[in-house]
């Protein structure tokens, strides 16, 4: 046997071993999950008494057979609008209170924008692992907690929500680009538009920095109207994304929510060959740190900010003082401020672009915002 044929068993042996130790740990995680808990949702905690919140959902979902859940997470052949109205509370959640779904006509789609007035749209792209109700429960969780004024849109694109379908849910992900790229240029070429965002989480930042890069490379490049980007928990390569912001460049804007203590992202990097996830990369990793300050990207460290969740995946919708601070970010000529910043729980600090100590000084805030300088600025400052 030649070295090459054994070098290649040695690898495909290798791939087989990370994925069943990657299955161990999540099997692991879900037995430390109490009965009846969702893994890592955080959506037991009750939430204050709100006012419903209405959704448009764009998806490429199969309808399910049953009309309370009103998506499946098969792959349908098209893409369907629906508006969506939640109920108020996580209780209703955990009491099986059905969220109203009303299915839209091709003409009534089209109008949607001018009938709601939305000069600002926010468009969710949820992430691995989550059936229909989570995703709509969860954004309307966003959508309350981020105390900004926009109109909610979610694409829900085809997940089973089950930890099993791991790559049933990447390929889902693969054949969704181009409804993504559709949906974003149908809502930043309508003239009742004024600014679009996006706020993708976990698997579904590959989705959007996929579609976005595709878009830049485009003859017709990236909509002037879509301005920001959030990746919350970015279940992305390191490596793959900076490739991704090489194409894309400074427009829009991107921003990136971070923990250390992901459990659910120290799992993808089993799975991914043991290659870094943006998620968990820490802002001032010297690997990473200067492509982040080349490309304009700001880090949202959130490494000690305590969640009800047992994985720390979704940091970004259980805590409000979290929420504050991303409706800033999308929006920051629409959001009133962030009360959390009164109450001591946000820092700002620059990001470390000039060559300084690769170490993350200790915060008094458990939400630390680095954001880099000025392209001239940081420039001047590489030694």
């Amino acid at each position: 046997m030649s070295g090459g044929v054994r070098r290649r068993i040695g690898r495909r042996i290798g791939a087989v071993v990370r994925n069943a130790l990657a299955v161990l740990v999540v099997g692991a995680l879900v037995a430390c999950t109490p009965l009846g808990a969702d893994l890592g949702d955080g959506s037991a905690a009750p939430r204050p008494a709100a006012t419903p919140v209405r959704m448009l959902v764009v998806t490429n979902r199969s309808p399910s057979a049953d009309p309370a859940t009103a998506y499946s997470g098969e792959r349908a052949d098209g893409v369907g609008w629906a508006e969506v109205v939640v109920a108020p509370t996580a209780d209703d959640v955990a009491a099986g209170r059905p969220y109203a779904h009303r299915p839209l006509a091709p003409a009534e789609a089209r109008d949607w924008f001018r009938a709601h007035a939305a000069r600002r749209v926010l468009v969710h792209v949820h992430g691995f692992r989550t059936d229909f109700g989570k995703a709509v429960h969860r954004f309307a969780r966003v959508v309350r907690g981020s105390r900004t004024d926009f109109e909610p849109v979610l694409f829900s694109w085809p997940s089973r929500g089950s930890i099993w379908d791991y790559y049933y849910d990447r390929e889902s992900i693969d054949g969704s680009r181009d409804d993504l790229e559709r949906l974003l240029r149908r809502i930043a070429d309508d003239p009742a538009v004024g600014e679009v965002a996006v706020l993708a989480h976990s698997m579904g930042s590959w989705l959007a920095m996929e579609t976005v890069r595709t878009m830049a490379v485009s003859a017709a490049g990236v909509p002037r109207k879509l301005r920001n980007i959030v990746l919350a928990a970015p279940d992305l390569d390191v490596g793959v994304f900076d490739r991704q912001m090489e194409r894309i460049g400074r427009h829009p804007s991107v921003t990136l929510v971070v923990s250390r203590d992901d459990r659910s992202l120290q799992v993808s990097k089993v799975f991914g060959g043991g290659f870094d996830r943006l998620g968990a990369t820490g802002p001032n990793d010297p690997r990473w740190r200067r492509s982040f300050c080349a490309r304009g990207v700001s880090v949202v460290d959130v490494s000690d900010l305590p969640t009800t969740g047992v994985t720390n995946h979704y940091k970004f919708s259980d805590e409000p003082a979290l929420l504050a601070v991303l409706g800033a970010r999308l929006f920051p000529d629409a959001s009133p401020g962030s009360a959390a910043a009164d109450t001591g729980a946000v820092v700002h600090r620059p990001l470390n672009c000039g060559g300084g100590p690769d170490r993350d000084v200790p915060s008094p805030a458990p939400i630390v915002v680095h954001d880099p300088a000025p392209p001239a600025a940081h420039a001047a400052a590489k030694p």
